[in-house]
């Protein structure tokens, strides 16, 4: 039985509540979304708690109305403010609020919540922190270490599917700017070279962590691995920029897959948009998201092409947004593919089983979205390389009629594809 404030509290945000309390206030802060380096954020995230945190976006940026906004709504609804920070993109004011436990715990009394700070008239915009995760399965089988870094070339199926030797003759998407919002990676793999010319961190862990997550790492070597010494393996656009955006984390600790939130994800697709980054990777999903789907908008009308992995139920956020590159896993040879009649589909598939690449210190093998999302972002890279007018509807359109075997639901070609924006076939010199 609850008894006590405890009661108070959970009868206020159930059908008929109307008992108000008093919570101490945290003084209004302003939570930095810029880090200068791995393992340095103030964000102020708990990975742990985010199932008891709401966001709110406010319509002004006006410190002195947000602040006073913050104390008010923090007596009010009894929330402690976790951080405050200014969206850039959207020049709006974002602040993430701790609910008390006790409200938490039931689904009905934080919905009842979230609908009251949705009518209240100083909130533009209020919903829960959700969670993410990464679009990747277990199960991949593991690569030979012979103690020294040559040639994997061999064992890139993928690369062959995708036709990426013919595609590099024409574009290897030199200087293309492209966001991946994942965990972290490892900064000195020898295959990046200096590809990574920014890292951020939204979850504010140690350096170590940063660099020794796995999942990140695999991404980012498909999109950009090396392709110029003759040994490891080839990334899509071996010349793109890279920028490292960590708001996601292993779970368990040290593992293959990640989650991310509501949070996280916000302040991390803030900065990309606002940083104008050309092509944004997202290998990863979940709930929709109101929020979250604003920041995926305003990257999408300032060209920005998104590509987001779907782990193939038709309904994972952001890749249903219209306008992102919804990009599943091409299914094994031994499985069935799926046949749709809807014309108006605009997914796209790449390989995504048993896909070598880049781990921390060496190489293994990965299965899922993640890693087909992760190619055809650097198939992206390798059209704006020739055409960064392109908008991401035209990169859509584009990749869609070039594909191949069932062509607007078919599997990329990124030589196919490159060779309409080049003007000549793979293979080709220009003069």
């Amino acid at each position: 039985m609850i008894s006590g404030r405890g009661s108070d509290l959970l009868s206020r945000w159930l059908p008929f509540g109307i008992s108000v309390g008093l919570l101490s206030l945290t003084m209004f802060g302003c939570a930095t979304s810029s880090v200068d380096a791995p393992g340095r954020s103030s964000s102020g995230v708990s990975s742990d708690l985010f199932e008891r945190q709401v966001m709110v976006t406010f319509p002004t940026t006006s410190h002195f109305l947000v602040r006073r906004s913050i104390q008010e709504l923090s007596v009010t609804f009894e929330l402690r403010m976790v951080a405050s920070w200014t969206m850039e993109s959207l020049g709006q004011q974002c602040v993430v609020f701790e609910v008390p436990e006790i409200v938490a715990k039931r689904a009905d009394a934080m919905d009842r919540l979230v609908q009251s700070l949705s009518r209240d008239h100083r909130i533009e915009l209020a919903q829960r922190v959700q969670r993410f995760s990464t679009r990747n399965t277990l199960g991949a089988k593991t690569a030979t270490n012979d103690g020294e870094r040559s040639s994997y070339r061999r064992f890139q199926h993928a690369a062959d599917l995708l036709r990426l030797d013919a595609a590099h003759s024409l574009a290897t998407g030199r200087g293309v700017r492209v966001a991946v919002i994942d965990t972290g990676m490892d900064l000195g793999h020898p295959e990046y070279g200096r590809r990574i010319v920014e890292a951020r961190d939204f979850v504010g862990r140690d350096q170590d962590s940063f660099t020794n997550d796995l999942h990140g790492t695999a991404v980012a070597g498909l999109i950009a691995a090396r392709h110029d010494d003759g040994v490891g393996i080839v990334g899509v656009a071996p010349e793109a920029d890279l920028v490292a955006i960590k708001a996601c984390w292993p779970e368990p600790a040290g593992g293959r897959r990640a989650v991310c939130n509501s949070y996280t994800l916000a302040l991390a697709l803030d900065y990309a948009v606002s940083s104008e980054a050309e092509v944004i990777n997202l290998s990863l999903g979940g709930p929709d998201d109101p929020i979250l789907r604003r920041l995926v908008e305003a990257g999408l009308q300032r060209h920005t092409v998104v590509v987001a992995a779907n782990g193939g139920d038709g309904a994972d956020f952001p890749a249903i947004v219209p306008g992102v590159l919804d990009v599943r896993a091409l299914p094994r040879p031994d499985e069935p593919r799926e046949e749709t009649a809807d014309l108006e589909t605009t997914w796209l598939s790449a390989p995504g089983h048993e896909i070598l690449t880049t781990v921390p210190g060496g190489y293994d093998f990965w299965n899922g979205s993640s890693m087909a999302a992760a190619q055809v972002s650097g198939v992206a890279a390798l059209l704006l390389e020739h055409r960064p007018d392109m908008t991401p509807e035209e990169v859509t359109i584009l990749l869609r009629d070039s594909s191949r075997d069932n062509p607007g639901h078919g599997v990329v070609d990124a030589c196919a594809a490159v060779s309409v924006v080049a003007g000549r076939a793979c293979g080709q010199s220009g003069n």
